[in-house]
């Protein structure tokens, strides 16, 4: 939670986040992190049944998009839910499972791949690719030192 409120002041409308990783490693629990630090107050849930929701937080911050597309089969599916118009739009998207819609990401984007560890220890990971992600990042791993 906290390594996502890090990420949220340093994100943008239009940012597009893709969190990689298995069950349980905490997707979700980053995602409420970049959440509260929007100033989101509703409980941000995994969207699995809904596949997309959308949190309002304090004025003038983005919009947040959670997806949640384990339960697509495929990118046409997607598409036939408007996902570009979400990865377009403007708003903060974070996508849980983006396996099925890597085509229809953007090519600019910051993915964060997430693991567990022995112990139960999870491990973090970022690839920023683009201009502006290779900033955000440094910025991200300049507030870490702080």
């Amino acid at each position: 939670m906290a390594l996502g409120a890090l990420l949220a002041p340093l994100l943008r409308p239009a940012d597009v986040v893709p969190l990689w990783g298995g069950f349980g490693v905490g997707k979700t629990t980053f995602t409420q992190g970049v959440g509260r630090a929007l100033g989101v107050h509703q409980s941000v849930v995994s969207p699995s049944y809904g596949l997309v929701h959308e949190y309002r937080g304090e004025p003038g911050r983005p919009v947040l998009y959670h997806l949640d597309l384990y339960r697509l089969a495929s990118a046409g599916e997607a598409a036939a839910i408007g996902i570009q118009d979400i990865l377009g739009g403007d708003g903060v998207v974070l996508i849980e499972w983006p396996a099925v819609i890597q085509q229809l990401l953007p090519r600019e984007r910051l993915d964060v791949h997430l693991e567990l560890v022995p112990g139960g220890a999870r491990s973090v990971g970022f690839v920023a690719t683009g201009g502006r992600y290779v900033d955000l990042l440094a910025s991200y791993a300049h507030s870490m030192d702080e």
